[in-house]
């Protein structure tokens, strides 16, 4: 015979991580890439649409090469 399930301890207040180490440290590096192409683009003379278009591609290429990158 199976024991019946167990309510979940209402004493335990710490919620889980919203991030695992990995993705937070895929997205931190991402945009920070994204940051510095963006920075570098502007200072290079672009305008800040162009550095902003640089720099957010930057950031989505990062996040998926660093997703392929890194194991699970």
């Amino acid at each position: 015979m199976t024991s019946p399930p167990t309510m979940p301890d209402s004493n335990n207040s710490e919620p889980g991580s919203l991030l695992s180490p990995r993705a937070t440290l895929i997205l931190l590096t991402g945009t920070l890439l994204g940051g510095i192409a963006g920075a570098l683009t502007l200072a290079g003379g672009g305008n800040t649409a162009a550095s902003l278009l640089a720099g957010l591609t930057a950031a989505g290429v990062g996040i998926a090469s660093l997703h392929r990158l890194i194991g699970h």
